[in-house]
């Protein structure tokens, strides 16, 4: 019975060889996965994917495995493959779907790329630190979440305070423009879908953007002050967050999407968790 790693391989990095490397010597033989055998439209988009008779030759040269092949259904004839070892991602879930009947998968949820689900995952934000809210954390924290509440946004409605030397010098809450009753009068397109999909399709200002944007137009300078927000920051609102140069993050509730606790962390931004006693 024999056990086989296939995976998809659009690029060479370090990380596919620590997924090999964690799967050897249990399986001896990699089959790569054929983009041209699925179809699925994000992989014609991906500019960095190399042709696969290139990662063949590359991936036959690092020695790692007795046999590598482009996969083909005819690899499958005769031999009783126990066991295929994938990636946790779309493509390993489509090829399985359509060439994997009745054969025992093992997906590793090793990240190698990003994808759809990838993209879309909730996560729990593990912050660097958690304080309770007490004396002018509570304030300011407290301050953040009702400015939160006057915001206008049906799906999201978050304030951000930003604060240096115990002085708020910027407040904001997330608003619709031109008009902050603008989804009354045309509808909201947030409606049209979930939680976390299409983050920049809203016709609404993010309480984050709304303070980077008034500090650049009254020439106040966000370097080494600390913004408190009521809910964690989206992806594009941490990368202004830690682009603008604050000291701290602090947040009181949500979730991580994408990247956007990874580039908090790289800009050295440190996060901290309000809790409110």
């Amino acid at each position: 019975m024999d056990k086989v790693i296939i995976a998809y391989v659009p690029v060479l990095h370090d990380g596919y060889r620590r997924f090999f490397m964690a799967h050897l010597p249990e399986a001896r033989e990699l089959w790569l996965i054929n983009p041209t055998d699925l179809d699925h439209k994000p992989l014609r988009k991906d500019v960095r994917a190399l042709e696969i008779p290139l990662v063949l030759q590359a991936l036959r040269s690092w020695g790692l495995f007795e046999r590598v092949e482009i996969f083909r259904p005819e690899l499958l004839v005769g031999r009783q493959v126990s066991l295929a070892i994938m990636s946790e991602d779309d493509v390993s879930h489509l090829f399985a779907e359509k060439y994997l009947a009745g054969i025992a998968i093992s997906y590793d949820t090793f990240f190698l790329r990003w994808d759809r689900t990838k993209a879309l995952a909730v996560r729990p934000v593990k912050a660097d630190i958690s304080i309770r809210a007490v004396d002018i954390n509570q304030y300011f924290a407290l301050q953040s979440v009702k400015l939160g509440e006057q915001s206008a946004d049906w799906w999201r409605q978050v304030g951000a305070v930003v604060v240096k030397d115990g002085q708020v010098l910027l407040s904001a809450c997330s608003q619709h423009l031109p008009d902050i009753q603008q989804p009354y009068y045309d509808g909201d397109p947030r409606a049209e879908f979930s939680q976390g999909i299409h983050l920049d399709l809203t016709t609404s200002e993010h309480a984050e953007a709304a303070v980077v944007a008034e500090a650049a137009s009254e020439g106040i300078a966000l370097k080494g002050t600390d913004i408190f927000v009521s809910t964690f920051p989206c992806p594009p609102c941490a990368k202004l967050i830690a682009h603008a140069g604050f000291r701290r993050m602090l947040y009181s509730d949500g979730y991580g999407v994408l990247d956007g606790e990874k580039i908090l962390r790289e800009s050295r931004v440190e996060i901290v968790q309000v809790v409110f006693a």
